[in-house]
């Protein structure tokens, strides 16, 4: 049944383009990055490259809903449009409207620089009124016989980086299609103070949440590694969600020192935790789109993981300016033989640099 509405509406968005509206809405440049918080904290370093090829020109970003609020602080954009992708396949007055809302978009160039790219980045590249379309070819183990559909409507794609790593990924792209100087990392991402003053004392973020549950450390591991951190620092617990006030919770059950920890799950916007995170004197966290943003605002994270063989995100490539800030990666093939003494005596490590 889902591929069947899928395919359905596929097929009305292939109907849907053969109309062409008078554009409501005029840019240079339209930018399409449509997946999660930490992929687009991954990539964001790459803007200081397109700020050089598009200064001075109006350049809109389309983006997932939840990392919309983060985009709107770069000043490259002059538009950010935020759309909730999980509604896109669901719900098709959404999807309609979606669809409307790109169609009535024109721009002299539409980019799509993810290298895993998804059937909705590829239905808005082609409903964006243009005719130059840059991409990339994408995943070969995720290539799709709609994906192939959706070829036809770029202008240039570029063959697949000889890499799995995303960052390197992002600095391919970026140097093949963009800003053929362009290195990454050089430049730390800089954001505002806080809002809110959470603590006076220096404090380390505790990340313990991910849209995936086998990243998930267990609770109780979480706990007995946060009992072992010294007094001198305040304990941040983060996170969104039921589900994450629940696992904050059984973690603050098991801790033996809870006098230092501060439960801010459900009080901080993503904004607000980016902040947050800048100020940190370290975060810790599952594989998650915490550590990414503790790495692109030089903040010493450490990231709790199971071994991945295509080493997409963690641990960070050789190479780097600045290595001293990629995730310290503490990891086994299961998640579950990561002992607390593996993660202490990196966590030590790090605080004794």
């Amino acid at each position: 049944m889902a591929r069947l509405k899928s395919f359905l509406f596929h097929l009305y968005s292939i109907l849907f383009y053969m109309t062409r509206p008078k554009p409501a809405a005029r840019y240079d440049a339209v930018i399409i990055r449509v997946d999660a918080i930490g992929d687009y904290v991954v990539w964001r370093d790459a803007l200081s490259a397109y700020r050089q090829r598009f200064a001075g020109v109006r350049v809109a970003l389309i983006c997932a809903e939840v990392v919309r609020p983060l985009a709107e602080l770069d000043p490259l954009f002059c538009r950010v449009y935020g759309i909730e992708k999980g509604k896109a396949f669901r719900d098709f007055t959404y999807f309609r409207r979606l669809l409307r809302q790109c169609r009535s978009i024109a721009a002299g160039q539409v980019i799509y620089p993810a290298w895993a790219r998804q059937k909705i980045g590829d239905i808005l590249v082609e409903a964006v009124q243009s005719r130059e379309k840059v991409g990339m070819k994408g995943y070969a183990w995720k290539r799709s016989l709609a994906q192939t559909f959706h070829n036809r409507a770029y202008t240039r794609l570029l063959e697949n980086p000889d890499t799995n790593y995303e960052i390197e990924s992002v600095e391919y792209f970026t140097r093949t299609a963009i800003l053929p100087t362009y290195r990454y990392g050089l430049n730390p991402w800089q954001l505002p103070v806080p809002q809110k003053r959470w603590t006076d004392r220096p404090y380390i973020i505790f990340a313990i949440s991910s849209n995936d549950l086998d990243r998930i450390w267990p609770a109780e591991r979480f706990a007995a590694l946060a009992d072992q951190i010294p007094d001198a620092y305040q304990l941040l617990f983060t996170g969104s969600g039921e589900a994450d006030r629940l696992r904050v919770s059984q973690v603050l059950t098991l801790m033996t020192n809870r006098d230092r920890v501060s439960d801010l799950v459900g009080k901080t916007d993503v904004v607000e935790l980016s902040c947050l995170i800048s100020r940190a004197r370290m975060v810790v966290g599952n594989d998650s789109s915490a550590v990414h943003i503790a790495a692109a605002t030089h903040v010493p994270s450490l990231c709790i993981t199971r071994r991945c063989k295509q080493k997409i995100f963690v641990p960070y490539p050789d190479g780097l300016p600045f290595p001293q800030f990629n995730p310290r990666v503490v990891s086994a093939e299961k998640l579950s033989d990561v002992s607390v003494e593996m993660a202490k005596e990196a966590l030590d490590a790090m605080l004794n640099q």
